[in-house]
């Protein structure tokens, strides 16, 4: 009887046994299984990604390049309004003010007939050159900046962020 029970007991030993290993080789081989199908997306994730980013880097390039080309002609829109600026500063001679803006500052001014057709408008006078000078380069600075403005505004246009 002893032996019979320790049978018996050897017997439900195996068997746990065997369910354990058998759990256990089912276990391993579904690990397994998870982890190839894991690899297998992290690779497919992996590519896609990579395969996205070296998209992104010709787009930049090409964004690049037309940035290279729009900047050039920005550069040289902006020149051509400058040069027009200063070309037209430089015909234009010397400042004249009315004798009734400020009788005193234009009675000190001295009268110059080689400036053209405004020197014949009556009752003008030419400003002394420092202020002539002071004003001229004010006035070409301001003109500059609208000519800056009319680039830029161009520009906008042309991309689209300018109704």
């Amino acid at each position: 009887m002893t032996i019979r029970i320790i049978g018996s007991m050897l017997a439900v030993l195996a068997l746990v046994w065997g369910c354990y290993a058998a759990a256990e080789h089912f276990r391993d081989q579904g690990r397994a299984e998870l982890q190839a199908r894991w690899d297998a997306e992290t690779r497919q994730r992996i590519a896609a990604e990579n395969s996205a980013i070296l998209t992104r880097i010709k787009n930049n390039e090409r964004l690049a390049e037309q940035q290279a080309i729009d900047k050039q002609k920005l550069k040289a829109g902006y020149e051509k309004e400058i040069a027009d600026v200063r070309a037209v500063a430089a015909i234009a001679g010397r400042l004249r003010i009315s004798q009734g803006v400020c009788a005193g500052f234009a009675s000190a001014a001295q009268t110059d007939g080689s400036t053209g057709g405004a020197a014949t408008a009556t009752g003008t006078r030419t400003l002394p050159e420092p202020y002539a000078r002071d004003i001229g380069a004010l006035m070409l600075e301001a003109d500059e900046i609208v000519a800056s403005c009319r680039v830029a505004q161009e520009y906008l246009k042309k991309t689209g962020q300018l109704p």
